[in-house]
């Protein structure tokens, strides 16, 4: 009886190793877009890795593999870095004749953008390195914007200041509203740029707080570590009061240029635009750190 059970335990291990010894045999297949393909070089298994030959398949993705024997290199060249993407060509056609030749109409442009959520829109009239500032955002959202309720009913724009001959700064000023029919109005500030006798939105800002420093936040050294900003006007677009405190990611520039100021010029009396960009502690007066400080001296 032992025999008997020795010999088909026998027979089952042979049978496996048989089967197994097979199956590691077997030719691999390399399968293209569901077409086998065939190559004078078989596939191989070495060291637990699938190693298949680059010839037959750089081929199909129409690429070229050379063999430097001298510098023992393989050079893989392909056509599509010296044939220029068609749909590329045709986006960037589009964009390009979008870009208005006013400057005021860039900035219609651009929020006409996002009363119609097309951040494909927004997108071809940035400037290069707005474009890559926004990209992502656009890309993860499908290049959606904005929100289908509340939505923007309308916007007026008016010009803010002109920085130089080629800068201009406006303010947009979107009405939301909504099915309840309530209305509210947000303002942005979208600076736009001359480049190349065209006219593309180079900056986009928003601001939490505008008016005028009436008391200087100032810690037992004397130091600046805030402002306290009040409006006095009844528009419901900013804070009316806010603590404006100073961070060490807190940039005070002059005016609307790019010129960066010390906190020496924070000075009670004069007029200043904030914008916290962050959390904010939800007490009244509001209280956060600035991401941005604008002082009109």
């Amino acid at each position: 009886m032992k025999k008997k059970v020795f010999t088909i335990a026998t027979v089952l291990v042979l049978s496996l190793v048989l089967a197994a010894s097979a199956y590691a045999l077997s030719p691999i297949k390399i399968v293209f877009n569901g077409n086998e393909l065939e190559s004078d070089v078989a596939p191989a298994i070495a060291n637990g890795r699938v190693m298949v030959p680059l010839g037959v398949i750089a081929e199909k993705f129409g690429a070229e593999v050379i063999w430097d024997a001298g510098n023992k290199t393989v050079h893989i060249n392909t056509t599509q870095s010296q044939e220029p993407d068609k749909t590329d060509m045709r986006v960037n056609g589009l964009e390009s004749a979008l870009v208005p030749s006013e400057a005021v109409s860039a900035a219609r442009t651009w929020a006409e953008g996002v009363k119609t959520r097309n951040g494909a829109l927004q997108y071809a009239v940035m400037t290069p390195e707005l474009k890559k500032e926004w990209y992502q955002q656009f890309e993860e959202n499908n290049w959606v914007t904005g929100t289908s309720s509340p939505w923007v009913e309308k916007y007026d724009i008016t010009e803010k200041s002109k920085i130089d001959n080629d800068s201009i700064k406006y303010k947009v000023a979107f009405t939301y509203t909504d099915s309840t029919q309530k209305k509210y109005v947000m303002e942005e500030y979208v600076t736009v740029k001359k480049q190349e006798g065209k006219w593309y939105v180079s900056a986009l800002e928003k601001v939490d707080i505008t008016g005028k420093i009436t008391k200087l936040i100032v810690n037992d050294d004397k130091e600046i570590t805030g402002i306290f900003v009040e409006n006095e006007s009844k528009a419901e677009t900013h804070y009316d009061k806010a603590n404006v405190m100073i961070t060490s990611n807190t940039k005070i520039y002059k005016g609307d240029t790019d010129e960066l100021l010390t906190l020496d010029h924070l000075k009670e009396g004069i007029y200043v635009e904030a914008y916290f960009g962050g959390p904010v502690l939800t007490i009244y007066p509001v209280q956060g750190g600035a991401e941005r400080i604008r002082v009109f001296e």
